[in-house]
Formats: C-alpha cells, structure tokens, sequence
C-alpha cells in the first residue's frame, strides 16, 4: 500500500490492515459480483496495531464467511468501524476539499458526534461521504 510506504517514509509507524476487520454477505451476486454488505466488524486487528505502536492503515474489502474477499463501500465501512469503535475523534481525510453541510453549502470544520447521535434514526454512516462535493445532511 502507498500509502505506509509514505507514512514510514515521514516517521509514522503504519501497518497495513489487509483482512480479519470486515465480514460481508454478497450484496447482489448475479448483479455485482464480489461486491458485499458488511454484516461483521472485528476490532481486534485495529487494537493490536494500536498496542503495538502503529497506525492502522486499512483497505475497503471485506471477507465473506467462506473466505471470498469482497469489495465494500469504503463510506459504509468507515461508518461501521467507527460505530464499532466508538472514537472520541474521527480525522477524514481526502483530496476533494473537505466536508460540506447539506443545507448551507458551508464546509465544515468540525462535526459534534454527541450532537449527530441525537438526531432519531440517523447515523453516522449517513452523514460521511469522501466523494467531492461531501455532504452532511
């Protein structure tokens, strides 16, 4: 991965996370073919790597029960690890200009994760998307 190769590059301990975090079901398989719906996440492998020093690095594929890697959607993905991790901060990087509120256009500095949890029915997954023009709404 390019981008561990970087990051130790510049001093930051990185290890790349290539399996054992997402199991997925195949979303469609006639349809799309190895393209799955997460149903699982295992922390494990992020706090392992965490203990030892390192900053995880991971990809957007996930394992299916019988051992298919499948391609997942990485805004889903980083929604559900961070519903199963329960950060107190979330850094989101991309190359696109930042996060925008849905409403107002403006982008975003900060995001209250207490404050996106009250509202009924929604979820973080819902308001992160890494594709150019991000929207929060």
């Amino acid at each position: 991965m390019k981008i561990v190769s970087a990051l130790e590059k510049l001093g930051t301990r990185a290890r790349p996370i290539t399996s054992g975090v997402f199991t997925a079901d195949y979303l469609d398989r006639e349809k799309y073919g190895l393209v799955g719906k997460i149903t699982r996440v295992d922390k494990r492998p992020i706090e392992a790597s965490i203990r030892a020093g390192a900053l995880p690095i991971l990809t957007s594929l996930a394992e299916s029960i019988e051992g298919q890697i499948l391609n997942v959607n990485a805004d889903i993905a980083a929604g559900e690890l961070a519903k199963e991790l329960e950060p107190l901060k979330i850094v989101f990087l991309n190359e696109k200009g930042g996060l925008f509120h849905g409403i107002t256009g403006e982008k975003l500095d900060i995001i209250n994760l207490d404050e996106v949890r009250r509202i009924p029915g929604i979820f973080v997954s819902m308001f992160v998307n890494f594709r150019r023009n991000t929207t929060i709404s």
